[in-house]
């Protein structure tokens, strides 16, 4: 198994994010970040038990308990419903539903249309393992993915990036 170095994954951070700030257009157009966010992609479905092309279909959120009032710092739980358009690795459903935890005042920035995002699950249910776990759609990345999904471990049970 191929792990990433910390600067290749911080690399791919700001690549995800650059790609999630144009809304995913022409994320074909620019090679340099291709290989380095395929090997992510790899990494992440290898990693992750859930891998899906979807579109969020609704989105709400709430707060979270404060345990520590002395600091501005609080978070809240975006609870997302998705309309599944392809299933890599999962359960096949038409539609899932999903958390993101992120700082009071911020919002996950999925854009509009269709992107392939990995999830974790708990007993609570998929929640998003962070930034980098979501990937703009592309027939290389698909392809990638439906590749992937059909070689993983079925009976895997322990996922590097789902820490619950």
């Amino acid at each position: 198994m191929t792990f990433l170095h910390p600067h290749k994954i911080a690399h791919l951070i700001l690549c995800a994010l650059l790609l999630t700030a144009c809304d995913h257009s022409n994320s074909e157009s620019v090679p340099e970040f291709q290989s380095e966010m395929e090997n992510f992609l790899t990494y992440g479905i290898q990693n992750t038990p859930y891998a899906a092309l979807i579109r969020n279909i609704s989105s709400s959120v709430e707060s979270l308990p404060d345990d520590d009032t002395s600091d501005d710092f609080a978070l809240v739980r975006w609870s997302f419903t998705a309309e599944v358009l392809e299933t890599y690795r999962g359960p096949s459903d038409k539609t899932i539903h999903y958390t993101v935890d992120a700082e009071k005042g911020e919002a996950p920035n999925f854009g509009d249309g269709p992107f392939i995002i990995l999830l974790c699950e708990s007993k609570d249910g998929y929640y998003w393992p962070g930034i980098g776990f979501n990937f703009p759609t592309g027939e290389r990345q698909e392809k990638i993915a439906r590749s992937l999904g059909k070689k993983v471990d079925k009976k895997q049970r322990t996922f590097v990036e789902c820490g619950e």
